[in-house]
C-alpha cells in the first residue's frame, strides 16, 4: 500500500468515525465503495415544527385589539434542511443540527481525501465522484449550497463520462443533485433530474428495486410541496409497495413512506386515512427500535399533530409529552428535536387558551434552536411566529411586533419573499402595526 493510499485510508476512516460513531470505521476501504449512496428527502422522519396562522373567529374579538386564531394550517418542513441523507453518512442528527462541529470536521477530512485522490488518480477518475458526492452531501447538510452544487455537477460529469448515460450510479447522483435543488426551492430544476433518475434506475435495475422507491418518494415530496397531491399519492403508494416487497413490511424504510403518505392525507384533511398509517408507523418503529428510541418520538409527534388538527387535544397532549421525555433522555436537553416537540405542545396549549403553559415552552424552544441551529434558521422563525400569535391572543401586541419582525427577516433571507410563510408574516405584521399605532383593533387575520 502506497503512502498516499495509507493517508487516504486513515483520513476517510476518521471521517466515517466522526459521522457514524462506533463501528463506522469498518465500513471504509482504501478506495471507497464503487457505488454511491442514494439520498432520500424524508421530510416526515424529521420532526416538524407547526406553523400557526391567524384567522378570525377562534378567539372572541377584544375591544381595541385584533381577533386571532391559532390555526395549524401548515407544517414547516424544516427547510432548507429537509433531507435525511446523504452519500453513506446519513444520520438524523446531521439533518437536525447541520452546523455542528462534527459536520465541519468531517467536511474538512473529506476535502483532504479529495485532494489526495486528485493528486494520485488524476482529475477524472471515477472514484473522485464518490468523494465529491459525499463532500457535497456534507455541505448540503450545513446549508452550504453554493459549495455543494458544483461538486454534485462535477461528480455527475465524471460518472457519465466513465460509466455512460444509463448507469444506475448516474441516477444516484442525479437524485442527490435534485435533492439539493429541491431544498433550495428550485423544483423546476429538480423535477427533470428526478424523472431521468427514475427512468435510468427502472431500466437498469428493474421496476421493483428499492432505489426506485427512494427516487419515487423524493419526487412525491416535490409534488406534495407543489400541491400536486394526486401525483404525489400515486408515487408514495408505489414506493410503499416496492419497499414492503423488497425490504419487508417491518423495515424502517417502510416507516418513512408511511409517514410521508400519512402527512399527505393529513394535510388534505383526510384524517381517517392518515391515522392508521401513523399508527402502523408507530407500531413498526416501537417493535424495531424499542419504546425509548427518538425515532419513535418523531411518529408520535406526527400522530399528535393529526389529533390536534381535529381538536382532539386530550389525545394529542400525552403523545407530545411522551415524545418530550423520550427526546430529552435520548438526545439531551438541548437538541432541536426537543424544541420541535415543545413548540408543538405549546400549540396544543395555545389553542385551548392555556397561555401560561404554552409561553414557557415556546421560550425554551427558541433558546434551544438558537443555540443549536443559529440565529437565522427557519425553525427559530416558526416558534417566533407562534409566540407572537400567543401574545396577540392576549392583547400583547407591542410584544408581538418585534417577534414577527425578526421572524420575517429570517424567512425572507432563508426562504425568499414569495414563500407562503414569508407572505403570512408580512400580512400579519402589517395589520398588527396598524393596530399598535392606532389602537383601533385592526384585523390582522386577513
Amino acid at each position: 500500500m502506497s503512502r498516499a493510499t495509507q493517508i487516504l485510508f486513515v483520513t476517510t476512516a476518521l471521517a466515517a468515525t466522526i459521522l457514524g460513531g462506533p463501528g463506522a470505521m469498518g465500513a471504509v476501504g482504501p478506495a471507497d465503495r464503487p457505488l454511491a449512496t442514494m439520498e432520500e428527502d424524508r421530510h416526515s422522519i424529521v420532526t416538524r415544527d407547526d406553523f400557526m396562522a391567524p384567522r378570525q373567529g377562534f378567539f372572541p374579538a377584544r375591544k381595541g385589539h385584533a381577533s386571532w386564531r391559532s390555526e395549524r394550517r401548515d407544517q414547516m418542513q424544516n427547510q432548507p434542511l429537509t433531507a435525511s441523507d446523504s452519500d453513506g453518512v446519513a444520520t438524523q442528527e446531521k439533518t437536525q443540527a447541520a452546523n455542528t462541529d462534527r459536520l465541519a470536521e468531517a467536511a474538512r477530512l473529506h476535502q483532504r481525501a479529495l485532494a489526495i485522490k486528485q493528486a494520485a488518480l488524476g482529475p477524472d477518475h471515477p472514484n473522485l465522484a464518490i468523494t465529491m458526492s459525499t463532500l457535497a452531501g456534507l455541505y448540503k447538510a450545513q446549508g452550504r449550497y453554493a459549495e455543494a452544487e458544483p461538486l454534485y455537477r462535477r461528480a455527475l460529469a465524471i460518472t457519465e463520462a466513465a460509466l455512460g448515460p444509463d448507469h444506475p450510479n448516474l441516477a444516484i447522483t442525479m437524485n442527490n443533485l435534485a435533492g439539493l435543488y429541491n431544498d433550495q426551492g428550485r423544483p423546476a430544476e429538480a423535477e427533470p433530474l428526478y424523472r431521468r433518475a427514475l427512468a435510468i434506475t427502472e431500466a437498469a435495475l428493474g421496476p421493483d428495486h428499492p432505489n426506485l422507491a427512494t427516487i419515487m418518494n423524493n419526487l412525491a415530496l416535490l409534488y406534495d410541496a407543489q400541491g400536486r397531491h394526486a401525483d404525489a399519492e400515486l408515487l408514495y403508494q408505489r414506493a410503499l409497495v416496492i419497499k414492503e416487497a423488497a425490504l419487508g413490511s417491518m423495515h424502517l424504510e417502510v416507516v418513512a413512506t408511511l409517514n410521508d403518505l400519512a402527512l399527505l392525507y393529513k394535510n388534505q384533511d383526510r384524517y381517517a386515512e392518515a391515522e392508521p398509517l401513523f399508527r402502523r408507523a408507530l407500531a413498526i418503529t416501537e417493535a424495531t427500535l424499542g419504546p425509548d428510541d427518538p425515532s419513535l418520538a418523531v411518529t408520535m409527534n406526527n400522530l399528535a399533530g393529526l389529533y390536534n388538527d381535529q381538536g382532539r387535544y386530550a389525545e394529542a397532549e400525552p403523545l407530545y409529552q411522551r415524545a418530550l421525555v423520550i427526546n430529552e433522555v435520548a438526545l439531551g436537553p438541548d437538541h432541536p428535536n426537543l424544541a420541535t416537540t415543545m413548540n408543538n405542545l405549546g400549540g396544543v396549549y395555545n389553542e385551548q387558551g392555556r397561555y401560561a403553559e404554552a409561553e414557557p415552552l415556546y421560550q425554551r424552544a427558541l433558546a434551544i434552536n438558537e443555540a443549536a441551529l443559529g440565529p437565522s434558521h427557519p425553525r427559530l422563525a416558526i416558534t417566533m411566529n407562534n409566540l407572537a400569535m400567543l401574545y396577540g391572543a392576549q392583547g400583547r401586541d407591542a410584544e408581538a411586533v418585534p417577534m414577527l419582525e425578526r421572524a420575517l427577516a429570517i424567512f425572507e433571507h432563508r426562504l425568499g419573499p414569495k414563500h407562503p410563510y414569508t407572505r403570512s408574516i408580512q400580512e400579519k405584521l402589517a395589520g398588527l402595526r396598524v393596530a399598535v399605532e392606532r389602537g383601533n383593533g385592526a384585523d390582522v387575520s386577513r
